[in-house]
């Protein structure tokens, strides 16, 4: 235990301390670059028991390396090493899993300490958060490996966002987990093009189809306004919709509409979920953004009524609120050049509960920004946000 929490502390001492260094050029053959975190965070009322407090220490480095030897060819891979201290209520069943990931079907996970008692819980581990190889040609991009996806246009909620989708209460977005996937970039014209991309999933041989996602993805560009066309199949079932964003007088408008149809056997019914939102600039140092969800999945009959099911299938992955309607808002005000707030809410209209996330960014330096917050509940321990801890956090990031 002693030696896990020596090495853990240092970690944790260097993920605070400017970083400078820079091997190569990563627009040529080989590049090195990366950055090194420190997450520091404080709860209360994360025991189901009582009244707790608990905390949490995490130090992480990613190495960056990549390169384009030629002009047709490019490759990347990020590797990261997460030490944590986590208090007993943190441990074990609260631990990442990011080298186990569900459309990860290599796994790469290795944990080199891991040491536990019935106060503490110290772990380190290693794993390879992408590697890609991209081929470019004239007609097509082709990009095969570990890889980060993101198909999707609101904030909160992006129903199109079938692969590794941001968390709706996650503040640090930086960097986006990678699936083990294939995809194809065909541009058509200037404006529009056509996007495959599919990830074998993970799991045994008979569980592969179920978990695989394959989709098809067709954007383009109508007078100022993006439009997107999506279908395939996705975890359990298969998928199809669409979005819209754009700027009408100064008032930036977006929406996503999915339908989902399961598989047989699967625990999704078939559903709908659909995002509206807007957004605008108030001043030059002042912006707000509002969204809308309808959670169909949790208004249908076998869900609405059965607060246990619907609380697995979040847990799972599978649904992305136990509540049915949710409203988020978020307002961004630059204080200074280098100090920014922003402050967030979301909002279930369904059990009247809530969450609100107040933040302070501070670019120390040109390579080091310092993040202040905290996330505060309202509500009953058996609704959509009363049931979180509310917690404090100091986040420390410094990048070379």
């Amino acid at each position: 235990m002693v030696k896990g929490l020596g090495v853990a502390l240092a970690l944790l001492v260097l993920g605070t301390t400017p970083a400078y260094g820079m091997v190569g050029n990563s627009d040529e053959a080989f590049g090195l670059d990366g950055s090194l975190r420190t997450l520091l965070l404080g709860s209360r009322g994360f025991s189901v028991v009582g009244r707790t407090y608990e905390g949490l220490g995490q130090g992480s480095l990613r190495l960056i390396a990549g390169g384009s030897p030629e002009d047709w060819w490019s490759y990347e891979v990020h590797g990261v090493s997460d030490v944590a201290i986590r208090s007993a209520s943190f441990s074990r069943v609260h631990r990442p899993e990011q080298g186990r990931l569900r459309h990860r079907s290599v796994d790469t996970l290795h944990r080199w300490v891991d040491e536990a008692d019935e106060r503490s819980d110290v772990e380190g581990s290693l794993f390879v958060d992408r590697a890609t190889v991209t081929i470019r040609r004239e007609a097509f991009d082709l990009t095969v490996g570990r890889q980060a996806i993101s198909f999707g246009t609101a904030y909160f909620w992006n129903p199109l966002d079938v692969f590794r989708p941001f968390g709706a209460t996650q503040f640090d977005r930086d960097y986006k987990s990678g699936v083990d996937a294939l995809r194809v970039d065909i541009p058509t014209d200037a404006f529009s093009g056509i996007t495959v991309a599919a990830s074998p999933g993970r799991g045994t041989e008979e569980e592969r189809w179920d978990r695989s996602t394959g989709v098809v993805r067709w954007f383009t560009t109508l007078d100022g306004w993006d439009a997107t066309v999506q279908a395939g199949k996705v975890l359990g079932g298969y998928q199809m919709g669409g979005g819209v964003s754009g700027d009408w007088n100064g008032l930036g408008l977006r929406s996503e509409l999915a339908l989902f149809k399961p598989l047989e056997g699967d625990s999704m019914p078939q559903h709908m979920t659909a995002v509206v939102g807007l957004g605008r600039r108030l001043a030059n140092d002042l912006s707000v953004e509002v969204e809308y969800l309808y959670n169909g999945a949790a208004e249908t009959p076998g869900l609405k009524n059965n607060v246990s099911e619907r609380a697995e299938l979040v847990g799972k992955g599978r649904l992305l609120h136990r509540s049915g309607h949710l409203v988020g808002g978020m307002g961004r005000c630059e204080l200074t050049p280098i100090l920014n707030a922003t402050v967030s809410a979301l909002y279930s209209i369904s059990d009247e509960s809530m969450m609100v996330q107040p933040g302070l960014h501070l670019s120390v330096s040109d390579e080091s920004d310092i993040l202040l917050g905290g996330m505060f509940t309202r509500g009953h321990a058996d609704t959509e946000f009363g049931g979180f801890p509310s917690v404090l956090y100091m986040q420390m990031k410094s990048y070379f």
